[in-house]
C-alpha cells in the first residue's frame, strides 16, 4: 500500500514554515527594539506609544507562532510514523 501525500498538508507545512520565520523576526523586533508590526494598519507599533495594544498584538502573534510550531511537530511525527509503517509493509511484501 502506497502512502499518498495530501497536497493540502504540504501547503500548510510551507505556510507554517514561512509564518514561523516571519513571526519570529517580528517578535524578535518586538523584544529587541520595542516595535512590532500592527495587525490593523501594518504600521510599526511602538511600545512607548501604546503599550496595551502592543502586548495584545505580541501575545496574538506568539500564540500563532506556537500553533505553527505545534503543527510542524505533529506533521513531522506523523510522517515518521507513516514512513515506518510503509517500511514494515514493504518488508511483509518481500
Amino acid at each position: 500500500m502506497k502512502i499518498k501525500p495530501r497536497p493540502s498538508l504540504f501547503l500548510w507545512t510551507f505556510i507554517c514554515v514561512f509564518l514561523v520565520f516571519w513571526l519570529g523576526l517580528d517578535l524578535w523586533s518586538g523584544i529587541y527594539k520595542g516595535e512590532i508590526q500592527d495587525l490593523r494598519t501594518g504600521n510599526q507599533l511602538l511600545l512607548e506609544n501604546r503599550p496595551v495594544w502592543f502586548y495584545i498584538v505580541f501575545i496574538l502573534k506568539l500564540l500563532a507562532m506556537m500553533a505553527c510550531f505545534y503543527f510542524l511537530v505533529w506533521r513531522s511525527t506523523n510522517s515518521q510514523c507513516d514512513i515506518q509503517k510503509s517500511k514494515k509493509e514493504k518488508a511483509k511484501i518481500i
